[in-house]
């Protein structure tokens, strides 16, 4: 999340965005706290990081996806470019888990929107929000979202 958030309405946001997971309204793959976690400097505030693992016990989905993600690229061959080619390093990004999870939540029922703030594609990156349209995804920045729930003005 941007800082401009945390530093606007500081533990507000986090407390409102805390219910929210804990009611199941936000969830996540394992991958996105994976990446979160992933260059933090231990020495230096992390909210969003801190966030994701107070809530993780009930908002993080720590099944495998790895099945849900190649039957996603199997099935729309295009979102394979969410992929960043040039990382090399590390866990797995987590843009294709959020959206092979996504898919498997809106497949079971459930109303999905994939709240990101990557929107401009790159000659070797698809942006998330180009991937939703794909999968037919609702999909809305992080702006959006805070505003429509009321936790930004």
């Amino acid at each position: 999340m941007k800082e401009r958030y945390t530093r606007q309405v500081g533990d507000r946001l986090y407390r409102g965005l805390r219910s929210r997971a804990l009611c199941g309204e936000i969830v996540f793959p394992l991958a996105v706290l994976r990446e979160l976690k992933e260059g933090n400097d231990p020495d230096l505030p992390n909210k969003p990081l801190k966030w994701a693992e107070e809530v993780a016990a009930i908002a993080c989905h720590r099944q495998p996806l790895d099945e849900a993600v190649a039957a996603m690229f199997t099935a729309f061959p295009a979102v394979g470019r969410v992929l960043d080619v040039e990382k090399d390093e590390g866990p797995d990004e987590a843009d294709p888990y959020v959206l092979a999870y996504a898919l498997t939540l809106a497949d079971a029922g459930r109303r999905v929107t994939v709240v990101t703030e990557e929107k401009r594609n790159r000659p070797d990156k698809m942006a998330m929000k180009d991937a939703c349209g794909i999968l037919d995804i609702p999909a809305m920045s992080v702006d959006t979202y805070l505003r429509m729930k009321g936790l930004v003005s």
